[in-house]
Parts: structure tokens; sequence; C-alpha cells
């Protein structure tokens, strides 16, 4: 997330004050903030499961695979962690909620989703902007830390049929 990126907004919202515009609807500018914010967030998840599956995979040697990172085709932001025929989605919601879940059987064409969890985007005290799961405040660090270490307990534990492709 740029870190000036508000100044530039609180610029064209001035201009537009100056030239006569009003904004009725703020409601729609905090969705509108949450949803940009969660894009920010996905992205910024996206670039650290990379640099952590980078290190994983050099330290591995897994004789299964690597740890693979998609972007979803057709998606705003969305991504996922691939391997061993199971699938860690991040994706983004209407409002900004980030949903992330656990697929299996990409090989047969029917993926069976075993877990879901959804990431609420919150603002806090002084525009602060916080996601939480189930009422908590989740820290990116750690948010990394859990679904890597189950993503690659649970790929583990994949076994493919013989004859197809991972």
């Amino acid at each position: 997330m740029d870190k000036f990126s508000w100044i530039k907004d609180l610029v064209a919202a001035d201009r537009q004050m100056q030239e006569g515009m009003v904004d009725l609807n703020p409601d729609d500018d905090l969705a509108m903030k949450l949803e940009d914010a969660s894009v920010d967030f996905l992205q910024d998840l996206k670039l650290e499961f990379l640099k952590v599956t980078s290190a994983y995979n050099q330290l591995s040697g897994a004789t299964i695979g690597p740890v693979r990172v998609f972007v979803i085709a057709k998606t705003r932001v969305d991504f996922m962690l691939f391997r061993n025929g199971t699938k860690l989605v991040f994706s983004l919601q209407n409002g900004g909620g980030i949903v992330i879940s656990y697929q299996m059987g990409i090989t047969t064409g029917e993926d069976r989703v075993f877990s879901k969890h959804v990431l609420i985007p919150e603002m806090e005290t002084f525009g602060l902007l916080k996601w939480t799961y189930k009422g908590h405040v989740v820290e990116k660090d750690y948010l990394i830390r859990f679904y890597m270490c189950q993503f690659v307990r649970s790929s583990a534990q994949m076994k493919s049929a013989p004859g197809e492709a991972l």
C-alpha cells in the first residue's frame, strides 16, 4: 500500500469541493475504501507468500513437488497456493471480505472445499483498518505462518493416483 495515497485522495476531494462538488454518499466511500484496502492487503499477502514459498522450496527438497503460488485468472487479486492436488485459495468478496479456503480434487475437476475462513475488514478508531476472524484481530505475519504450515502438512498427506499429473 502506498504510504501517501491518502494525501492524494485528500487533494482530489479538496479540488472537488473547491469546484462545488459535494459527496452525498459517504457510506459508498467507506465501502470502496474497505474493498480497496482489502485489495492492498491481498497483494501484500501474495508477495509474502511468494517469499515464504520460495524459502520453503529452497530448503525442503520435497519429493512431492514444490509449493507454487498462482494468480487466479479473470479476478482482481485472487491467488492460490498449490501442491499435490491441494489448493489454498485467497479471494476477495464484495465489500472487502477475504475468503480463505482449502480445496482438494483439482485432478478430478471437482474441487471439494474442506475449510473456509472469512476475514472481515473493520474500521477502528481514527480510521485504522483491521481484518478480523470471528471477532479477533488478524496479524498478517501470523496468518501467513499459520496457513503455510497448515498447507504444507495437508498437501504432503495428499497422494495422487498413478499417472496423474500434479
